[in-house]
C-alpha cells in the first residue's frame, strides 16, 4: 500500500469517526461543563477534578492514576477547561482513527491478504462499538486505542 493510499484511508476513517461523533452528540446525554463535544458519567469528574485541583493548589487529590488526567493536563495548561475537554475528545477521535489504520495494516501484513485490511476497516473502523466512547470523558476510548497502537509496534 502506498503512502498516498494510506493517507487517503486515514482521512476517510477520520471523517467517519467525526461523523459518528456528530451522531453521538445528537443523543440527549449530559455534557461536561460547557464543553460541546463531550459526554460524562459519574466517573468523569474523577479524571478531571484532580487535575483542576493540581492546577489550582499544586496538589493531586484523586484516587485514580493520573494517566488519563495527564493527557487532559497537557491540553489544560494551554487553554481553559472547556476547550481542554473538547481537545481531549478530538484527541480521542484522532487516536481511534490511527489505531484503526494500524490494526488494519497489521492484520493485512499477518494474513497476507488485502481482504483483512478491508474487514478491519469495515468491522472496527466504521463500527460504532468502540467509536461511541470517543466523546465520553473516561478511559475506554484511549485505552483501546493505545492498546492497539502498542500491539502494532
Amino acid at each position: 500500500m502506498t503512502r498516498i493510499s494510506k493517507a487517503v484511508w486515514f482521512v476517510t476513517i477520520l471523517l467517519c469517526k467525526f461523523l459518528i461523533l456528530y451522531i453521538c452528540l445528537q443523543e440527549d446525554r449530559p455534557n461536561f461543563a460547557t464543553a460541546i463535544l463531550s459526554s460524562y458519567t459519574i466517573d468523569s469528574d474523577s479524571y478531571i477534578a484532580p487535575i483542576e485541583s493540581f492546577l489550582k493548589n499544586g496538589f493531586y487529590s484523586g484516587f485514580r492514576m493520573p494517566g488519563y488526567g495527564g493527557i487532559y493536563f497537557l491540553f489544560r495548561i494551554f487553554c481553559e477547561q472547556t476547550m481542554a475537554i473538547n481537545l481531549l475528545v478530538i484527541f480521542q477521535v484522532l487516536m481511534d482513527a490511527i489505531a484503526v489504520i494500524l490494526l488494519a495494516l497489521t492484520l493485512e501484513s499477518i494474513a497476507k491478504k488485502r481482504l483483512a485490511f478491508y474487514l478491519v476497516i469495515l468491522l472496527y473502523g466504521i463500527g460504532i462499538t468502540a467509536s461511541t466512547f470517543n466523546n465520553w470523558i473516561m478511559t475506554e476510548s484511549l485505552s483501546t486505542s493505545f492498546l492497539i497502537i502498542g500491539f502494532c509496534f
